[in-house]
């Protein structure tokens, strides 16, 4: 199953750091009169912070390059990556899905966003050991339905943010709407054949330390879906379960800008690129 993977939320927990990052310090009083701001020599990078407009690529799924999603990033910070496709045979969950980094220019505040990992199970043994063999030639990996918190530290910090040690795990109610709107016509679907599909939704954002004493923001959602089915055969109930990490993102800072201000900017997805993707999805997996 494919769906819709939203942009990283976590976006928003790095431009709020970018936002004190440049003059978090040197803002004007509140107390200051008109009169006196129109005689201030505003400098840039100190009293205010410019954005600039970077737009991610999808350089693979049309015939020509098209833009996935654009961000307003602070004026010479750095960014690279865009959107990531893998082979027909790989994981259908993570066949699709958009890999990039942010950083401040001397490297000190970073964001990075990975794109979806997926895993399944099922009950039955034969079942299992077909998608064991699957795993073994690039398919989805196998596990169990896992919360949030499970992932996290079972799973990212092992893989992505080893030496990391979480400090605090908040839930994420909000995300955990999206992913069960989005999970919804799946739903529909398998009641429509005769199934039943129960939703099992996880998302978290946390807080952590690294080694080299800077601190980070870290989010991960999990969007677990357990099929139900009646074997055709045996009459027996059999269960399948299919999981994706839809957010694996973070932001990392120094200790030092941890408070921080307004949002300078939102990303904004294309919507053309989006309804491409689906229909070019549709002609693979139908």
């Amino acid at each position: 199953m494919v769906m819709r993977a939203s942009l990283p939320t976590s976006l928003s927990l790095f431009a709020m750091i970018t936002s004190c990052s440049e003059a978090g310090n040197n803002s004007l009083s509140a107390q200051t009169s008109t009169a006196e701001k129109a005689n201030v020599n505003w400098v840039e990078g100190k009293d205010y912070t410019v954005l600039e407009r970077v737009r991610f690529m999808d350089a693979m799924g049309f015939e020509q390059p098209a833009e996935a999603f654009s961000v307003l990033i602070p004026k010479g910070w750095t960014h690279e990556g865009g959107v990531v496709w893998k082979s027909i045979q790989a994981c259908r969950g993570q066949m699709v899905g958009a890999k990039f980094s942010i950083a401040s220019p001397d490297g000190a505040i970073r964001y990075q966003g990975l794109q979806p990992h997926s895993w399944n199970a099922a009950s039955d043994q034969m079942m299992m050991q077909s998608m064991q063999m699957q795993a073994a030639q690039g398919g989805c990996e196998v596990g169990g339905p896992m919360s949030g918190e499970e992932y996290l530290r079972q799973v990212f910090i092992p893989r992505e943010l080893q030496g990391a040690t979480v400090t605090e795990v908040k839930a994420n109610p909000e995300a955990e709407r999206t992913i069960a709107e989005q999970a919804a016509k799946f739903q529909a679907s398998a009641q429509k054949y005769g199934g039943q599909a129960e939703l099992r939704p996880s998302a978290i954002s946390a807080r952590v330390k690294r080694n080299d004493g800077t601190e980070g923001i870290v989010l991960s959602s999990i969007r677990n879906l357990i099929t139900t089915t009646q074997d055709m055969y045996t009459g027996a109930m059999q269960q399948m379960s299919m999981s994706t990490a839809t957010e694996r993102s973070w932001v990392r800072f120094p200790a030092a800008r941890r408070r921080c201000g307004d949002l300078p900017g939102q990303p904004e997805e294309q919507p053309a690129h989006q309804s491409g993707l689906e229909a070019g999805r549709g002609r693979l997996f139908r």
